[in-house]
């Protein structure tokens, strides 16, 4: 290769019009001789006078920077272009490089390329297709002095030192979206790749070994070559070398890549699309949530500076008073209207837990940041192209956050965001990983010595820091006792110089930086949750055997490096021990203020329940007590209530029937059927409720109640056995009962009389096409409505069983259940719906001549009946998915809802 001397030959230097000549290559063939093996010259290619070319500058000091032979040595391709004459590196301001193919056997220059379609160049193909065919106008790859491409990566050389490598298929990706943008920005891999601080100045070449087992790099001015060893990794190379691999999230934190899409398009899009103007006719006032956050949650659970119990239900951060038995919701408190409520997806607090700082799942999720304790909005940052923030981590003195956040394309990014007074904005963002969404699993965030991030997972434990605007990292050496570590690092905790993360093989392991100090068995299953005294050394874990352990961490550096030990103090269990249940597994711990050497210890578990335990370091008289009760280990199928508006029944599909009061919405009694339910029903005459389930109809009575407990039996004269059963209706006067079934796919109805001790079976009702999903008499008590999952609806004239349909009904007919939906005065409403928000719960006050309305994504909407055109009465989107339940206590004065996804059972106070 030589380079042209236009430049270097002036007319100064000599008298005559100097001869300029331009760039060549020599191509050498080889030949055997006695002497062995040799070359000779074979061919000259003179490269293109570039003066000459139509559309380029005239440019001088050219050379050919990059060639390349065919598979078949048919052909050779080269990229000619401008380039620094001492450095031979190729020139950035030259912005159109001309790529030239050599035909070998004719020995002259390709000037049509549609004939070598078939040519392939393993390294140059790419480049004749940006700097030959597409004429770009921009520098595609900034910085960049060399590239190479192997099997599956593309191996880039910078100007400043660093070799990056970047899977081929992100490369191709990231090409294509380059040439697509019209902000002529390059392609910018650098978040997207694996660098390696390499050399001291520009990286001239990389080549690599003929088995792809070795790579050698140089620079400009180190005059030494560098030699690599390369391990290709599995497909899912961002597991840190080890290969460690699993479909999806087995601990189901995350959705799955299905369930994304459903959620992104079934409820965030609809629901960032809807319309919740109402006239506020009826004040609709939130009172108290049961529920919260802790069935596919972790670490959502936590004290704030007064001690109170922060937690996330819903869309609402609840502030729960234990002295007092109350909650208050932060945006309540802070009389601050979102307009449609997103879902709070988690949450942290400060480390002088004044502070809350939560993010939301929506189609552009929110970083929010509060005073928890003055109940004020201090910053708000949205980002965009990202729908669901997974973690949230505040820095230790507030002033940065590092967010985990789910991109619309189903990628977990890491953001660190800077707070600053009217102007919150991300510093820096980094790809976390190409091919799986559920790689990292906590994070932690300092900024004692520097600003340190670091980030933990499946078979990942990384290193953050803060370089000008970009996040570079280092990996930990995921090894100990000679032995390859394949963990899924679930909890991280920097205390006292140390980092602890806790893993699914149950055991504890401390890290100085990257270096793995020690390792300790602390529980039979996987560490949940961690937590941490710094001042007391403490450290406490929770696992999903239901254990919680204290431990007494010591550290000390001495000459030959730092030692650390953990002691275990004490072990406490939940579990019980003849039930072996994810409900007793500990999501959530955080440790409260120390007081006279004794401080509380707050644990959540996976069902929801709350639980608090008073550590006295002097003594063994701890105490265990449960502080709150919660659901949402169960997903319920019907709600009601009873006569006297004291009581809430709940049934779960699982045949969990839970019995709530109403005031102080504390659990009084629980049984478990361990069998499929279908529905609950409140007799309002007497203090019975209907059980129905799968195979047979019970009904309890309220046998005893007291200050401490309340107690229900079985009634054994009302029993109805059947097949399938898919539903339940009692008569407004309490006189009939009908029972949907399906037995032998044959759907029937069957209604029964209600004596004082039985049920007597009165009709059978047949002829249906599908089974019933819905039933309700009116409330004259003459007739009975039956929906089948095709949506027809039938009319039965119970004493004469003729059928009717509902147009055929020349009056209408009142209605108090699932009746309601196919009422006249309720038909207008369902023209406020589209096809993508259905309507799926009902519920009729008679005493606000109104109905609740509840759709799949999650508004609550009450109209006056019967319905005129115009808003609602007032509405709510507190709910964040399908709300499944309503029913209006007896006196009217609350409306109780159930969320299907958020599986919150709430309650609202209403009032004219």
């Amino acid at each position: 290769v030589s380079y042209d001397n236009y430049k270097a030959t002036t007319l100064k230097e000599t008298k005559t019009t100097p001869e300029i000549l331009y760039s060549f290559v020599f191509l050498f063939q080889q030949t055997e001789a006695a002497e062995g093996i040799s070359f000779r010259k074979f061919q000259k290619v003179n490269l293109p006078n570039t003066k000459n070319i139509s559309g380029l500058p005239n440019r001088s000091e050219c050379a050919v920077t990059t060639m390349e032979f065919t598979p078949d040595c048919a052909y050779l391709g080269m990229v000619h272009q401008r380039v620094k004459h001492k450095e031979h590196l190729p020139d950035p301001s030259d912005i159109k490089p001309i790529f030239v193919v050599w035909e070998v056997n004719s020995g002259e220059i390709i000037e049509n390329y549609e004939f070598i379609r078939k040519a392939q160049w393993k390294n140059l193909l790419m480049l004749s297709l940006i700097y030959s065919t597409l004429k770009v106008d921009f520098e595609l790859f900034p910085n960049v002095s060399t590239m190479n491409i192997l099997d599956n990566c593309c191996v880039m050389g910078t100007n400043t030192g660093q070799i990056h490598f970047c899977r081929a298929g992100i490369f191709a990706e990231e090409l294509e979206d380059s040439f697509k943008s019209d902000q002529n920005e390059g392609v910018d891999l650098w978040k997207k790749s694996r660098t390696f601080e390499a050399h001291s100045d520009a990286v001239t070449f990389y080549k690599v070994s003929k088995n792809q087992d070795y790579g050698f790099s140089c620079s400009l001015s180190e005059n030494c070559i560098i030699q690599w060893e390369l391990v290709f990794e599995q497909r899912n190379w961002e597991y840190d070398q080890m290969g460690y691999s699993i479909p999806s999230d087995i601990f189901g934190e995350i959705m799955s890549l299905d369930q994304f899409h459903r959620v992104l398009n079934e409820l965030w899009i609809p629901r960032s699309e809807l319309d919740c103007d109402s006239e506020e006719q009826v004040s609709l006032e939130l009172e108290a949530i049961i529920g919260r956050s802790a069935h596919n949650r972790r670490n959502n659970l936590k004290y704030d500076s007064q001690e109170r119990i922060i937690y996330i239900a819903a869309s609402r951060v609840v502030i729960y008073n234990k002295e007092l038995n109350s909650q208050s919701f932060l945006n309540e408190m802070a009389n601050i209207d979102f307009g449609i409520d997103p879902e709070i997806s988690c949450f942290c607090l400060s480390k002088d837990r004044r502070l809350v700082c939560y993010g939301t799942s929506e189609i552009e999720c929110k970083v929010i940041l509060w005073d928890v304790c003055a109940y004020v909005l201090l910053a708000s940052l949205t980002l965009k192209d990202c729908t669901q923030v997974l973690l949230v981590k505040l820095s230790s003195k507030s002033r940065y956050a590092a967010v985990v956040c789910l991109t619309n394309h189903y990628l977990q990014v890491l953001y660190l965001i800077e707070f600053r007074e009217g102007n919150s904005q991300v510093v820096a963002s980094a790809l976390l990983s190409e091919n799986s969404s559920f790689k990292v699993k906590d994070i932690v965030i300092e900024e004692t010595k520097g600003l340190q991030i670091v980030t933990c997972g499946v078979q990942h434990l990384m290193f953050w820091k803060l370089n000008s605007d970009r996040l570079e990292y280092y990996s930990a050496q995921l090894s100990a006792d000679s032995e390859d570590v394949q963990v899924a690092f679930l909890n991280c905790l920097q205390v006292n110089e140390v980092l602890l993360t806790g893993g699914d093989d149950g055991k504890i392991y401390i890290w100085r930086e990257e270096k793995l100090l020690k390792r300790v068995s602390g529980h039979e299953r996987c560490v949940l949750s961690m937590d941490a005294n710094e001042d007391l050394g403490l450290v406490t874990t929770g696992g999903l055997d239901g254990h919680i352990a204290v431990w007494k961490l010591t550290v000390k550096q001495s000459t030959f490096g730092y030692y650390a030990q953990l002691d275990c103090l004490r072990e406490y269990s939940l579990q019980d021990p003849e039930v072996d249940s994810v409900c007793y597994s500990v999501q959530s711990l955080c440790m409260g203020s120390v007081v006279e050497n004794s401080f509380s210890i707050l644990i959540g578990t996976q069902s929801g329940d709350i639980y608090e335990l008073n550590y006295e370091e002097d003594s063994d008289n701890d105490t265990l007590a449960k502080v709150l009760k919660s659901i949402d280990a169960e997903v319920l199928c019907s709600i009601s209530c009873d006569a006297t508006s004291s009581f809430i029944y709940t049934l779960s599909k699982s045949g969990v029937f839970t019995v709530w009061d109403i005031e102080s919405l504390a659990q009084v009694y629980c049984r478990d059927f361990a069998k499929k339910a279908v529905r609950v029903i409140a007799f309002q005459s007497k203090h019975y409720v209907l059980l129905a389930f799968e195979e047979e109809v019970v009904v309890m009575q309220l046998s005893s109640e007291s200050d401490e407990e309340i107690n229900y039996e079985l009634l054994g004269g009302f029993i109805v056995q059947a097949k399938n059963l898919t539903d339940v209706a009692l008569s407004i006067e309490e006189e009939c009962l009908a029972v949907a079934s399906n037995p032998e796919q044959k759907p029937q109805v069957d209604i029964y009389l209600v004596h004082s001790q039985v049920f007597k079976l009165d009709k059978n009702l047949y002829g249906f096409r599908s089974p019933i999903l819905r039933l309700d008499f009116s409330t004259d008590g003459f007739y009975l409505m039956c929906e089948d999952s095709f949506g027809e609806v039938l009319l039965f004239e119970i004493e004469t069983q003729n059928i009717a349909g509902l147009q055929a009904v020349e009056f209408d007919i009142e209605w108090m259940g699932e009746g309601v939906r196919h009422s006249g005065p309720f038909k207008g409403i369902y023209h406020q719906y589209r096809e993508t928000n259905k309507v799926l719960s009902v519920a009729k006050n008679l005493a606000l001549s109104a109905v609740a309305v509840g759709d799949q994504v999650g508004c609550i909407k009450l109209y006056s009946l019967p319905y005129t055109a115009g808003p609602s009465m007032n509405s709510s989107t507190l709910h964040t998915g399908p709300v499944k339940l309503m029913t209006f206590t007896r006196n009217s004065q609350y409306l109780i809802t159930y969320g299907g996804s958020d599986r919150c059972l709430i309650k609202w106070k209403l009032s004219n």
